[in-house]
């Protein structure tokens, strides 16, 4: 592995990481509808959360395309370019580095589900005194983050990757 195909893999996992972190301004939206806020304000409001979701997909998605692009424009053209082959391939590696990042997705994401659950239980046990926004907000919350364990869990589990990356650590230790 080259240290061009290096720098290719960490731009990916970082358009990865970009893309979760964008999702994480949705969670806003609905906090935004509370109250009773002139409509004019609220766009406005929601604006504020929507376009940096915006902004981090759109980043997270050119990275992700451009990865080749942007290592040939960062590592510089030498004459002796680095050829040197690791005991590992390319493909083990995304393996590994695609399971690490689903692995700190679902660490971050567990402990969230944790501070969504008291707000279920109140859904749940003043269902039809509930104010709309707030089951609005909690429901949201909720599916946003299902979305991020899944997407961790695809991650972890994808082509094998929780099984290459014990083999791996059993074999280095």
């Amino acid at each position: 592995m080259k240290k061009t195909d290096i720098a290719y893999l960490a731009c990916r996992i970082l358009a990865i990481y970009i893309f979760f972190r964008a999702l994480q301004n949705l969670s806003f939206i609905p906090l935004f509808f509370q109250g009773s806020a002139e409509p004019v304000m609220r766009v406005l409001m929601v604006l504020t959360a929507l376009v940096p979701f915006l902004i981090l997909a759109a980043l997270s998605a050119v990275l992700w395309i451009f990865a080749g692009r942007f290592v040939q424009y960062l590592l510089p053209r030498s004459e002796e370019v680095d050829e040197q082959v690791l005991m590992i391939n390319t493909k083990e590696i995304y393996t590994i580095a695609f399971a690490v990042v689903g692995v700190v997705i679902v660490a971050i994401t567990i402990p969230e589900f944790f501070q969504i659950i008291p707000n279920i239980t109140v859904l749940k046990s003043q269902a039809p005194f509930t104010d709309p926004m707030f089951k609005l907000q909690t429901t949201f919350a909720l599916i946003e983050k299902i979305v991020q364990f899944a997407i961790g869990f695809g991650l972890i589990f994808g082509r094998r990757g929780l099984s290459v990356l014990l083999s791996k650590i059993r074999e280095a230790g």
